[in-house]
Formats: C-alpha cells, structure tokens, sequence
C-alpha cells in the first residue's frame, strides 16, 4: 500500500469520501489506466467484451483504446455499515450504475441493500456466465 492511499485513507477517517480525499491530496478522482487491459485482449484478439462493471469511465477507457463493449453488465454491491458510505460515493459522485442494486427494484440509495440472494445478483451471475462476443 501507498503513502498516498494510507493519507486517502485517513482523510476517509476524519470525515471525507473517496472522492473528496483523492481531489484533496491533488489526485484523480480515478487515477486507473485500463490501456494494459486493452493491449492484452487486443493482442489475443478480443475486439469486443461482455463487460461487467458499474464504471462508465471504464467503458469509456476499453472503447477508446479499440476494444467494444458489447454489453455491460452492472454488478450490484452487498452493502453493510462499512461499504455503505463508499457505495453511495461511487454512486452519486462518480455515476456509477448499478451498483446499488437498482436492477433488483431496490432503492437507489440504500435505504434496502442487496443481499447474496438478490435477484439483481442472480440476474448479474447469469450475464457473467454468458460468452463474450469476440
């Protein structure tokens, strides 16, 4: 682990999000480069991927170094006391979909989290068990 993940963190500990601790260290609100991850597929000859994120940033990413998103997948998050506050971060500051298990019906802002037996994450299990288009 970093020292600038270590004083994200204890930013995170006096009060501040995610977000709010990366812009104030100077950071990126995401700082991740996904052009690895596109060099790899594109060298084995995968031009198009059945995503699953939540991140349009990564969708974003993936296509503009040449690799298609052919279907996205939003991936509902088990929510708790810890991850509640994140989750709603990536949410509201970083327009994540999905992730709060919306697809289920449930409350976009966490009043209900989804649980293992979600149907949102019996439906997300499904898509991710389908074959990716090459």
């Amino acid at each position: 682990m970093s020292a600038t993940s270590l004083h994200a963190y204890a930013l995170q500990e006096r009060g501040l999000d995610t977000v709010q601790a990366n812009v104030a260290l100077g950071l990126p609100v995401d700082g991740r480069d996904y052009g690895a991850a596109a060099d790899f597929l594109i060298a084995r000859g995968v031009r198009a991927v059945r995503l699953l994120t939540n991140n349009p940033d990564k969708v974003a990413a993936l296509t503009s170094f040449g690799v298609a998103c052919a279907a996205v997948v939003a991936m509902p998050a088990m929510c708790g006391p810890h991850s509640r506050r994140y989750l709603l971060t990536k949410s509201r500051s970083m327009g994540q979909t999905g992730l709060l298990g919306s697809a289920a019906g449930l409350d976009p802002y966490l009043s209900r989290c989804t649980t293992p037996e979600s149907p949102a994450l019996r439906v997300a299990a499904r898509a991710a068990d389908a074959p990716a288009p090459r």
